[in-house]
């Protein structure tokens, strides 16, 4: 049989689409608005069979031709054990479609014909997860903590200028949808300090107690102790005259502090970072804009930031680097503690994260594990968040025999820098083992103090190929892959997401809007 021009054509299409592949590289089109986004929304239908034939020459031919005949595309297909000697193979197909669609039971009917026995089976339920990049709306405010409160020993939690910030960073956020520009911060003098630009100033009396401790004090030996109290009050009253004085304490600014430790970062990052000080506006006079480094990303990889007021769950964190979306958040860790953080903050994303996601290795790395978490079990969760942590998070690889960082749970933090990459020989050294998904699923960690395990994986390829090669023995209800031109994820079996509050919201949000 001979195929036409058009129907090649059509058959190409369907490939790219089950690869994720886009006849136009790096364009990311926007869905449009109304029926369009909602449209681009609704679940590919599936359906999947059972059959059972003769287990003869040519047997499952027959059954292919009849998918060519109603032109009907097939999605899976595996086989099952033959049991007994009646010379009887069981297969599984799943295809496009639903069973109420007439061509599809005009498939059935034929392949029924062939089969001494089909059955077609009901849906396979699977915790939800996003199918289009605009469900991400619906999971990016479910929060673990609410944004703007801090728990009560957070280092900000008695500063109620930083509580307003952060509230006001959160309601940006928590507004924010999928189809908008990352809103510009104007960030405080303070935050930029932080940041690296200058130094923390703290109020005090400073000159005017060196003063008074060089002049009265001597006199306590001299007079009583009602007398002394009155001498020093009036002696600091009439050298401050009513005002502050100050004195600066130089502490260590975050990106100053970093820069120093750079060559401990692996190559790639080393490499991006630069890149991103010309194009993003890193320095440490400047915090670099998420939308800026948005665009950049995404023409490096495809990668996006997106904003968000606080921690996610494992689940939908991860959900969302199945569509090369990094949930970032925008605020800044408090001034009195500028190299610790209770919590992820720019210093960690920025600094840490965002430079990575610019490398398409790592790129991929990322998105393997999300694409992994989509519907799968919560067991199978902790141990992909458990991956994610000994690699994203705190990941080392091997680069001339040295050990150099890729986590940016390290390359955020000069100490865990040093740790991990410098204090190989002495008594309190981490312990190294080779990169293996299975053994870093089962390793728990710490999240207050330096790790005791760090994985090392002998290049970002290795960690990449070794993390999909346990995720495809991971048992799945289905095989999903992003399509980066329909920005949805694609599917092989016939399965139904949970119904709970998420899923009754899907119908009534405006994609568009």
């Amino acid at each position: 049989m001979v195929r036409s021009s058009a129907s090649v054509a059509k058959s190409r299409a369907s490939m790219a689409a089950v690869r994720g592949m886009s006849s136009h590289p790096g364009i990311v089109p926007n869905l449009g608005t109304g029926s369009m986004g909602m449209a681009m929304n609704q679940i590919d239908p599936r359906c999947s069979v059972l059959c059972e034939l003769p287990d003869k020459p040519g047997a499952l031919f027959v059954l292919l031709s009849f998918f060519w005949k109603h032109e009907v595309q097939l999605t899976a297909i595996e086989s099952r054990p033959v049991t007994g000697s009646d010379q009887t193979m069981t297969i599984q197909m799943s295809f496009a479609g639903s069973r109420e669609d007439p061509i599809i039971q005009k498939l059935v009917t034929d392949m029924s014909k062939k089969c001494r026995s089909i059955l077609v089976l009901d849906e396979k339920v699977v915790p939800w997860f996003p199918r289009h990049i605009s469900d991400l709306d619906l999971i990016a405010n479910r929060t673990l903590d609410a944004g703007g409160d801090l728990e009560s020993d957070h280092p900000g939690f008695n500063d109620p200028t930083y509580r307003e910030r952060r509230a006001k960073l959160a309601e940006v956020a928590q507004t924010y949808r999928w189809n908008e520009p990352i809103p510009y911060i104007d960030y405080e003098q303070y935050e930029l300090d932080t940041w690296g630009a200058g130094e923390c100033i703290f109020r005090c009396f400073h000159f005017v107690i060196s003063l008074s401790f060089h002049i009265i004090y001597p006199l306590s030996s001299c007079v009583n102790r009602t007398m002394y109290c009155v001498l020093h009050m009036s002696f600091l009253i009439f050298l401050s005259n009513g005002t502050w004085f100050f004195f600066v304490l130089s502490l260590p600014p975050v990106y100053d502090e970093l820069e120093k430790k750079r060559h401990l970062a692996c190559r790639e990052y080393r490499e991006i970072l630069p890149n991103m000080e010309k194009h993003c506006g890193y320095s440490n006079k400047n915090i670099p804009q998420a939308q800026d480094i948005s665009m950049f990303l995404q023409q490096c990889t495809g990668f996006r930031l997106r904003p968000v007021a606080g921690l996610l769950s494992s689940r939908d964190f991860l959900n969302g680097l199945a569509f090369r979306v990094f949930f970032s958040t925008q605020y800044i860790r408090h001034s009195s503690r500028p190299l610790y953080t209770p919590e992820p903050d720019i210093c960690h994303e920025l600094l840490g994260h965002a430079p990575m996601f610019a490398d398409p290795a790592f790129a991929d790395f990322s998105q393997e594990v999300g694409l992994a978490s989509l519907g799968a079990s919560d067991d199978d969760i902790k141990r992909l968040a458990t991956c994610y942590w000994h690699t994203v998070e705190f990941g080392l690889l091997k680069e001339n025999g040295e050990l150099r960082a890729y986590g940016a749970g390290v390359l955020s933090s000069f100490g865990e820098m040093s740790h991990a990459c410098e204090n190989v020989t002495r008594d309190d050294a981490p312990t190294y083992l080779p990169w293996n998904p299975e053994v870093a699923s089962r390793t728990d960690y710490p999240i207050t103090t330096y790790q005791p395990t760090y994985f090392v994986a002998e290049s970002l390829a290795d960690a990449k190929n070794k993390l999909i090669e346990f995720t495809e023995q991971m048992p799945k209800p289905f095989y999903a892959r992003y399509n980066a031109l329909t920005q949805t994820v694609w599917v092989d079996k016939h399965i139904q997401r949970e119904k709970d509050s998420l899923s009754a919201q899907v119908e009534k949000v405006s994609y568009g809007s």
